[in-house]
Parts: structure tokens; sequence; C-alpha cells
């Protein structure tokens, strides 16, 4: 029965988070699929963007996806043309914007998952500092005043750290 509930709990918790990565999988080849059908159907030239690297530094600068497909300076481009030329390497490519805002979004929202949003720094510090008053410490001054189980039983409600520890927030003031 317990691990029943602990599956349960385990489905109630992920399905938020599986449900938006899902939906955001599925948009995303939706998008993928429409800029296919647009290159197949063909573009004109002044459509495309023109980006250019010397040989060898494409792979340093550029993140590919798969061989048509790369994120270059945080856009995602879409390869419709490669025109080598000397040492240089010409790409005519078509500057997938509504793949970069999904990219971002899904950057958002991993972010606000992970908590790692600046705002949330100070709210996860008071936090941390309000659990760390719930526990107790050793008070060895006690230790001869009691036998070990009562001191045992005593030290988890009393906490000398809170007597020393100013207030995680400062008194409100009257007028």
């Amino acid at each position: 029965m317990k691990n029943l509930a602990g599956i349960i709990l385990m489905i109630a918790l992920l399905t938020p988070t599986l449900g938006a990565y899902i939906w955001f999988c599925c948009y995303r080849w939706q998008v993928k699929e429409g800029v296919k059908k647009q290159i197949i159907a063909g573009l004109d030239k002044c459509e495309l963007t023109l980006v250019a690297f010397a040989r060898g530094e494409a792979q340093a600068r550029v993140r590919w996806e798969h061989a048509g497909e790369f994120e270059y300076l945080g856009e995602m481009y879409d390869v419709v043309d490669i025109e080598p030329k000397g040492d240089s390497t010409y790409y005519w490519c078509w500057r997938d914007r509504a793949e970069t805002a999904l990219n971002r979004q899904l950057e958002g929202l991993v972010a606000k998952i992970l908590e790692n949003s600046p705002e949330n720094e100070a709210r996860q510090k008071r936090l941390s500092d309000f659990y760390h008053s719930l526990f107790c410490v050793n008070a060895p001054f006690l230790r001869p005043l009691a036998s070990k189980a009562l001191w045992e039983a005593h030290r988890y409600f009393f906490y000398p750290m809170l007597i020393h520890r100013p207030p995680p927030v400062p008194p409100p003031r009257y007028h």
C-alpha cells in the first residue's frame, strides 16, 4: 500500500513538469515541420541569412542540432544551402525565430523549476535560516544535568542558538 501511495505521489508531482515538456516537444516538432515545408517549397535568397565561417571555425562557434540546423549566438538557423569558397564556408540559412523563442521559453521554464532565478536567492536564504532554527544543536553544558535518555528527549526541544541569534527580519517600528 505504501508503494502505491509513493507511486501516486510521484506521478502527481511529475505530471505538470512532464506535461509541459511533452507540450513543448510537440509544438517544437510542429514548428520544425512548418519550416521544412517552407524550405522544400523554395525560399527566395533575399529571405535567407548568410552566415560565413572560416574552415573549422563553425565547429567551435556553433552548436549543431543536426546536419541541417544549428544554434549561433543564441539564434536557431536552418541550413538551406552550403557554399564552400576558399578557406571559408558560406551557409545560406533560414533564421528560425519561432524555434529560438521556444528554446528561450524552455530555458525560462527550467530555470523556474530549478529555482535558479536571482529573485529567489533571498527567499531561499530566509527559508534555510528558518529550517536551521528548527533543528537543535548539542548543548554540552546540559549533559551533566540529565541522564542519556532525558538528554536525547531534551535536545529536540531546546535550541540555545536562538538566544544568541538575531531575528532574520528586523522588528516593526512603532511611531
